[in-house]
């Protein structure tokens, strides 16, 4: 079976919209990942915690990721990735937020293992858009374009999480990536 050139075309322009989304929701997706790591000196001063607490913060992160990376295989083979994806920058928005409002060793871990969770949808998500939407041969590019997505995310997010906790408090430094991670959902989505 042969497509038209139009199909051809239509096609083409999908998949440029798709590795765009997925890009820039990725890098967004490690807004939402990496805060912590410009937030840790501000947060262990603010709420005094000594080296133990934010190791089991940090690791929170961890054991959510893990454990989602389980679950959220067989719900995107499931539901499909767009909508895993989605639902997953949502949960990490909310994780994040709650991350911020919540100022307490307990109610920070719990949310930061949830935002762990939530993370774990992206990576095998647009491994699959990739792999229904681009054959064997022409997976490199998008792969590789994701990738440097990631990296430009985590490579912004530190300095820049720990510029908004000096101009606005640390709270803010999970709070604005949280929110941020909404419209990329919506882009994921749509």
């Amino acid at each position: 079976m042969s497509l038209t050139q139009e199909a051809l075309s239509l096609l083409k322009s999908w998949r440029i919209q798709i590795t765009l989304a997925s890009c820039l929701a990725y890098a967004l997706y490690y807004w939402g990942r990496y805060n912590y790591s410009g937030l840790g000196p501000f947060v262990k001063s603010a709420l005094a915690w000594p080296a133990w607490q934010w190791g089991v913060f940090a690791s929170a992160m961890t054991a959510g990721y893990a454990i989602g990376q389980f679950i959220n295989g067989a719900l995107i083979d499931y539901y499909g990735p767009r909508k895993v994806y989605s639902i997953g920058a949502v949960g990490s928005g909310l994780a994040n937020i709650a991350t911020g409002l919540f100022p307490f060793f307990p109610s920070m871990s719990t949310s930061w293992f949830l935002n762990g969770y939530f993370q774990a949808s992206g990576s095998p998500s647009y491994g699959k858009l990739f792999t229904c939407w681009f054959p064997p041969k022409a997976r490199g590019l998008p792969n590789a374009l994701n990738d440097a997505a990631r990296l430009i995310g985590s490579l912004t997010i530190v300095p820049l999480a720990a510029y908004i906790a000096t101009v606005m408090g640390w709270q803010w430094g999970f709070i604005i990536p949280g929110i941020i991670l909404f419209p990329a959902a919506v882009m994921i989505w749509f």
